[in-house]
């Protein structure tokens, strides 16, 4: 997050001013690939903040009454493959109380492949894989009972 998110580390304690200096500049620009490709050849920190960020978040819903619920979302590769690290965020998950959804399983189980649904190899959304990403995380939302299976009654027009 403290490479692109301003958001991030502008509340950071300690680190906003620091990394903004940083990126300003002009430091090399590393292809976003070779970045992806150095974490997941050792994906265990990033499942281990991903699951403590989330089990936070989490903490924080409870907290006001809301409930969690996690979409992962497939790439390209992970939907034909498989993902280790989602399945060990999930597993972690799983085991704290944090429900998750695996869009790549309603994907399949709707007969919807990747290409269908997203705009390029990478997984970015088009209008039809929106819509399928919306209802299964409906029905998750469903299946957890944080949201009711039948719609509210109409308002009235009072």
């Amino acid at each position: 997050l403290s490479e692109h998110s301003v958001l991030f580390n502008l509340l950071a304690p300690g680190r906003g001013g620091r990394v903004l200096a940083a990126q300003a500049g002009g430091g090399e620009s590393v292809h976003w690939q070779a970045r992806y490709n150095e974490v997941m050849a050792r994906p265990e920190p990033l499942v281990d903040l991903a699951a403590r960020l989330l089990e936070s978040m989490d903490d924080l819903a409870r907290g006001v009454g809301a409930r969690l619920v996690v979409a992962v979302h497939p790439t390209r590769h992970s939907f034909a493959e498989g993902s280790g690290p989602a399945v060990e965020l999930r597993a972690r998950l799983a085991a704290k109380g944090v429900p998750t959804v695996d869009l790549a399983e309603s994907y399949r189980a709707r007969g919807l492949a990747l290409p269908d649904l997203a705009t390029d190899g990478l997984g970015h959304l088009n209008a039809r894989g929106h819509r399928a990403a919306a209802e299964a995380v409906r029905d998750a939302l469903v299946e957890t009972g944080a949201l009711s299976a039948s719609p509210p009654p109409p308002r009235s027009a009072e």
